[in-house]
Formats: C-alpha cells, sequence, structure tokens
C-alpha cells in the first residue's frame, strides 16, 4: 500500500515537470523582477536618523585587490610547503580565547580588556574534554603542554571568579 502511495507520487512528479519545465517547482515562489536595483554607493535607509547611522567614509582611498595581485598570492601559497597538522594548532585558538576572557589578552582590536568568567570556562572546560578524550594517545611533549596550559588557565580562572 505505501508503495503503491509512493509510486503515484513519483510518477505524479514527473507528469507536472514534464509538462512544466520552465515553471518553477510546487510551492516556490517566482522572484519579484519589479523591485528597483539599489546600487552600492546609494545609502540603503534614508529614513533612518543621523545617529542612527554608521559613519561612512566620504571616499575610499584603496581600491579593491587587483586580480592580478590575488593571482599571485594564490601562485605563492601554492608553491609553499603545506605544514604538517598539529595537535597544538587545534588547542592554541582554545587556549588564547581562554585568555582573552580572563582579561589577559585584549578582547577587541581596539585593546578593550574584560573578565568574562563563564565564557572562560567554557573554553577550559573545552580543553579539559581534549584532555580527557586524548589522556594515554599523546606524545609526552604535547600532553604536557596542554596539562601546563590547563593549570595555568584554572588557576587564572579561580583569581577572577572570586
Amino acid at each position: 500500500m505505501t508503495e503503491n502511495k509512493f509510486r503515484e507520487r513519483r510518477s505524479a512528479h514527473r507528469e507536472e515537470s514534464e509538462a512544466e519545465p520552465s515553471a518553477p517547482p510546487a510551492g516556490v515562489a517566482e522572484p519579484d523582477t519589479t523591485a528597483e536595483a539599489v546600487s552600492p554607493s546609494e545609502p540603503i535607509a534614508e529614513s533612518a536618523s543621523s545617529s542612527d547611522r554608521i559613519a561612512e567614509p566620504e571616499s575610499v582611498e584603496s581600491p579593491p585587490a587587483e586580480p592580478a595581485e590575488s593571482a599571485a598570492d594564490f601562485d605563492q601559497l601554492e608553491d609553499m610547503e603545506v605544514p604538517e597538522p598539529s595537535f597544538l594548532e587545534l588547542i592554541e585558538p582554545h587556549i588564547e580565547m581562554a585568555l582573552r576572557f580572563l582579561g589577559e589578552l585584549p578582547l577587541t582590536p581596539e585593546g578593550e580588556r574584560r573578565v568574562l568568567p563563564r565564557w572562560a570556562k567554557r573554553e577550559i572546560d573545552l580543553l579539559g574534554l581534549l584532555e580527557q578524550r586524548t589522556r594515554g594517545n599523546l606524545p609526552p611533549p604535547e600532553q604536557e603542554y596542554l596539562q601546563q596550559a590547563l593549570d595555568h588557565l584554572r588557576t587564572m580562572y579561580l583569581k577572577v571568579s572570586r
């Protein structure tokens, strides 16, 4: 019974798609082609007050990257030797983020430092999870590095969470 319904739906779909190949599938609205195109240089929201608008530079001095430059970058990248993947590459971003959330490194490019203990704890917990799951499977230098980083981060976390 179920198989027959499946065949019926499948054959009905074939008949619809063969009858009108240029029509969109059922349930899909056709795109509205009557909308006006907005050029990138025009402001998007004219009704916004001047305090709501983001200040835009009046003229952009740097031209977009030329295709020849990016092609040269890709050529140079292609010629470079690809480094061997490393466990340290996996844990370093988490260590860095934990340090940022603990106020040791700036959170923003402007240099703002804040202490966000819940987020620091999350990064430390992720590293702890990695330490548990990889226990006995890491080379001694990587295991020691991870353990020292966790000890340091946990000590710092205890200081800022009091």
